[in-house]
Parts: C-alpha cells; structure tokens; sequence
C-alpha cells in the first residue's frame, strides 16, 4: 500500500475523516504579478512579485532618481485573515539602482489583499501611488 494510501486510511480509522487530507495540503499559489510603481523620487519595476501561502516575495529593479535627498524604499502592504502588514520590501541609497530579489515579506493568516508602493527615506519625502497585488 502506498504512503498516500496509508495516511488517507489511518485519518479515516482514526475517524478524522477523508476530508482532512485535503486540510492538510499545502496552499496554492495566490497569484504572481508584475506591476510597475512610481513617483517623483524613485520607481520600482517590478520583474515579478509572488504571493506565497505565508510571505510575499518581489523581484525587479528598484532606482531613486536623485530628485530630493535620501533614498527610496519599496513597501509592501498585505491585508490577511490575520490582520494588516505594512513592510519595506527594499531599498536604494539616493541616485542608485539596485536589482533582484528584494526582501521576503513574511505574514500569518490568508492571503487577501495587497499593495505595493515606493517611497522616499526622508522624513515627509512622499510616496507614490500603490498599485495591487495577487
């Protein structure tokens, strides 16, 4: 008997139940999306940015363009079943590029909602227009 086999017959013996396998099985993907964001200071573009069942990943090329000090911070805004996460997914030093994987964005809960957005490190620097994410 296979090892699937006998897990489905031991949750079942055990009165669980055979629909408990499918609770046990990994999540699927929540989407992946390449979305672009920008604003006076900095832009992001966005190679990829992918919704795992637990963190948002987001790879691509983020720039400050040197238009004010400081540098430019990519944010990553998620709304889940348990609760609201509003992190900084990368950075750049001001005038500078940096391109790859960004940081990993971890959450609890699932997945329902998220933006992404670039903004400025100063202190009242601005932010651009968030754009979604799936």
């Amino acid at each position: 008997m296979s090892k699937s086999a006998l897990m489905k017959r031991a949750l079942t013996v055990a009165g669980v139940g055979l629909a408990a396998t499918a609770l046990a099985a990994p999540q699927a993907l929540a989407g992946t999306s390449h979305p672009n964001v920008s604003w006076y200071d900095g832009s992001f573009t966005g190679t990829s940015v992918v919704v795992n069942p637990t963190n948002v990943k987001t790879y691509g090329k983020l720039t400050d363009l040197a238009n004010q000090t400081g540098g430019t911070q990519l944010w990553v805004y998620i709304v889940t079943s348990a609760g609201t996460y509003n992190e900084p997914a990368g950075s750049v030093a001001n005038g500078r590029t940096v391109t790859g994987q960004m940081q990993t964005v971890p959450f609890a809960g699932t997945f329902k909602s998220g933006k992404i957005t670039v903004c400025s490190t100063v202190s009242g620097g601005g932010c651009g227009t968030s754009v979604s994410i799936s």
